[in-house]
């Protein structure tokens, strides 16, 4: 992804190209008429426009008159500002050698210019500050005084050239949001007068070189979704100044190192994604101007520390960690945005109200984990079991080919929950950064025209910036399919700089990773085009959650700034076991097992299976009256007992033969049990995909069932409470030799094959009643 030969491209977007003069000295007064530049730089200025394809610069007007096309003024702050800022400006600095005009700086974003990085600018000796757009980095570059360059949102690739060690000028650099890979050269570290350093959202590995730490006037440093390795490093103690922070998803690994502490200048801290060791929080005590602090999904346990509450932070994000202890909603009630979502903090002091800005989700330990939700929850019964539901994500209700997709409007927030239905529910948290935040930005909305079949669904889809997760409530028990519909209608595939965009999250299903790093666009090929993707799940307790999650990768500032995280259009939930009932009418969860039974199933399905056989057992009775000559009433619980144990053999009771001359597949069990080897029951083509505990379990309770006595047997409810691992298997107790009768059993063995024969292809109820009525 992102370094095949598709993306060294010499066309240039043109999303940034700047070069910013001072603020100070170098602005030209409008009221007098300024000198042109000199002509050898008016000819580099040919140059640089034909490098990049620029065609728009009137060079019958003077470059540094601050007008017409030589320079855009700023929109006002009363209008409304565009989502695509366009700039095309060129500045002077008049002040120097006695009023010559020199040119000072150049901005050209949000332009889709097609060309190359200019060479030529290495021609005007007085450029300060600039903002480009694609390409390669001229080495011409190296010989500039420049102060400012900023080449954000391109299509830049390859290594960061070591050369850009050697502008000792520069005080900012912004490579964020290209396709840079390799390792960061150490000639950076010759930088001494750098002080913002930008290098997010590309594909940079290795360590950073320690040579780094000699940037001692470093006031912000951001190196956010890349695949650096080893430790978080150790450089920090010498960036006094430090005043930004930024490493999320960089790649790094934990613990957080002891050095971090020392950077009392913070104001903003945001580390997430940490791999391998985890860690204590980190003494953030002297921090005493930090407003922002973010240490996601860090693997920090132990207790917050409790100065963080008097602290003057205004968005505090622990989320996503181990953290133990109390907390209280009073504590720090000023606080814009809190989330301790996904921790395990005390719940004896949860809070009593709800609020948008305060994220408990799953936060705390022991009884209700749903935290906050406990106390905005509207608890909607269950009318009924489920056994599809469909969701137009972001979007009305529509119906497609007779199935109609429920509307999901509700505009969302950074710490929302909304029960809509009784069917699903739906929690949302997290905060796009670094943007003026609306309520559109938790809905995203079709820019160009969707020509893919099915385009209701497609029209608009739900984001969010951090964790978005659905809840679908009273489903019958049972396997599901999910089908989770994708579209990338923000992010553009065109020729303009608004297909530089990444989108990368996860997907989840009952907090299984089922799609990582998943980039609609690249999946679909396309912007504007679906991608539907399917997985078989199964529901135990009611309810399935499907959660999407940033995990820090991909851009956030292409094509404007808050572009990121999830995006979901569609979600069909779809049973795989609706059948008719006995009476011919309406659906009933339950399947005779030997007829619809797939011996590849795992253990967990067949755990399932065992469990929703309970009642649908009735026309398996005939075992327990060609095995003993009698029915009981509980001889559904007899069938159900054989059927299990034909779920965890993968083999027919019946026609189970060994060269040991067992009756029966219960007569071997019996045997296993006896002599402690009952695991050799299992089904040996399920290798090792199983959970042991839950088989012996399973096991001891068909065995259970099975007994001749009826008096032993359990009671349907408690074969459930026993499979579900609730209340424990009493031992089985029975004489062997029962089966040794060979005068019994041996008429019998015939009859009990043809009747397990007549069973397996049967597909009514009624036709197995027939059969025992025969005996």
């Amino acid at each position: 992804m992102g370094r095949s030969t598709c993306f060294q491209t010499s066309h240039i977007f043109g999303f940034f190209l700047l070069l910013v003069f001072m603020e100070s000295k170098n602005k030209v007064e409008s009221q007098v008429e300024p000198p042109p530049p000199p002509h050898d730089e008016i000819r580099a200025l040919h140059e640089i426009a034909a490098e990049l394809g620029k065609k728009d610069w009137n060079f019958s007007e003077n470059p540094c008159n601050n007008k017409s096309s030589w320079y855009t003024p700023p929109l006002p702050p009363n209008v409304p500002q565009p989502t695509v800022v366009k700039n095309s400006s060129v500045t002077c600095n008049c002040s120097l050698n006695g009023g010559q005009c020199h040119i000072y700086t150049i901005r050209l974003s949000g332009l889709d210019l097609s060309g190359v990085l200019p060479r030529s600018l290495s021609k005007l000796p007085y450029l300060k500050e600039m903002n480009f757009l694609s390409g390669t980095i001229p080495r011409e570059w190296a010989t500039m005084k420049l102060e400012f360059v900023s080449l954000s949102s391109n299509r830049l690739s390859g290594p960061v050239p070591s050369y850009l060690g050697n502008i000792t000028t520069l005080t900012f650099l912004s490579l964020d949001d290209n396709l840079f890979s390799g390792t960061i050269p150490p000639e950076l570290g010759k930088l001494v007068n750098m002080e913002t350093l930008i290098l997010n959202a590309n594909y940079l590995t290795g360590e950073l070189p320690p040579a780094l730490a000699n940037l001692v006037r470093m006031k912000q440093f951001r190196i956010s979704s890349n695949y650096f390795t080893g430790k978080l490093p150790n450089i920090f103690q010498s960036w006094k100044q430090l005043q930004i922070l930024e490493m999320q998803a960089s790649g790094f690994e934990g613990p957080f190192p002891s050095t971090l502490s020392a950077l009392n200048s913070l104001v903003e801290l945001r580390i997430s994604d940490l791999h391998g060791e985890g860690s204590r929080f980190p003494n953030l005590q002297n921090m005493k101007n930090l407003s922002r602090l973010v240490l996601r999904s860090c693997n920090i346990s132990g207790p917050i520390p409790p100065y963080i509450w008097e602290m003057p932070l205004g968005t505090l994000d622990l989320s996503f960690n181990k953290l133990e202890g109390n907390f209280s909603g009073n504590e720090k009630t000023l606080f814009t945005q809190i989330d301790l979502s996904y921790n395990n903090i005390s719940a004896s002091l949860e809070p009593t109200s709800c609020t948008e800005h305060l994220n408990l989700f799953k936060s705390f330990s022991g009884g209700n984990n749903l935290g906050q939700q406990s106390n905005c929850l509207k608890n909607f019964p269950c009318s009924k079991d489920y056994y599809s539901v469909h969701i137009n994500c972001g979007g009305g209700s529509t119906t497609i080919g007779g199935i109609t997709y429920d509307a999901d409007e509700d505009l969302g927030g950074p710490a929302k929950y909304f029960p809509l239905r009784e069917t699903w529910e739906t929690s949302s948290s997290g905060y796009f950064w670094d943007t003026s935040v609306t309520s559109k930005d938790y809905i995203a909305q079709n820019v160009s025209i969707l020509k893919m079949n099915n385009s209701e669904l497609y029209t608009r889809a739900r984001l969010s910036p951090l964790s978005l997760t659905y809840y679908i409530r009273c489903l019958a028990n049972g396997s599901y399919t999910v089908k989770l519909h994708f579209a990338e209608i923000v992010i553009r595939d065109n020729s303009s700089f608004q297909s530089l965009g990444r989108r990368v999250f996860d997907v989840y299903i009952q907090e299984k990773l089922e799609l990582k790093d998943f980039n609609i666009k690249n999946a679909a090929k396309a912007a504007d085009k679906e991608v539907i993707r399917s997985f078989k799940t199964v529901v135990r307790d009611k309810t399935l959650s499907i959660r999407f999650h940033w995990a820090g990768k991909g851009t956030t500032a292409t094509p404007k700034r808050g572009i990121y995280g999830p995006l979901i259009s569609a979600i069909s939930v779809e049973s795989g076991m609706e059948y008719k009932d006995e009476n011919g009418g309406g659906s009933c969860s339950f399947c005779y097992v030997p007829h619809c039974f797939d011996l590849r199933h795992s253990m967990e399905e067949r755990l399932f299976w065992g469990r929703q056989d309970v009642k649908g057992t009735r026309g398996y009775m005939a075992p327990e009256y060609a095995l003993w000559g009698y029915l009981t009433y509980k001889a559904d619980v007899y069938s159900f007992g054989i059927v299990t144990l034909e779920i965890v053999a993968g083999k027919n009771n019946s026609k189970h033969r060994s060269e040991e001359g067992y009756v029966c597949l219960q007569d071997l069990a019996l045997v296993l049990q006896q002599t402690g080897r009952l695991m050799e029951l299992v089904d040996s083509r399920l290798e090792t995909e199983f959970n042991e505990e839950e088989a012996i379990r399973m096991m001891k309770v068909a065995l259970l069932c099975t007994n001749p006595s009826q008096a032993p047997r359990p009671i349907m409810s408690e074969v459930v409470n026993m499979l579900e691992g609730r209340t424990p298997v009493p031992e089985v107790t029975m004489d062997l030799s029962i089966f040794r009768d060979e005068e019994r059993f041996g008429a019998l063995r015939e009859q009990l094959n043809q009747i397990q024969s007549h069973i397996m292809s049967s597909s009514q109820p009624s036709e197995s009643a027939a059969m025992l009525q025969d005996l």
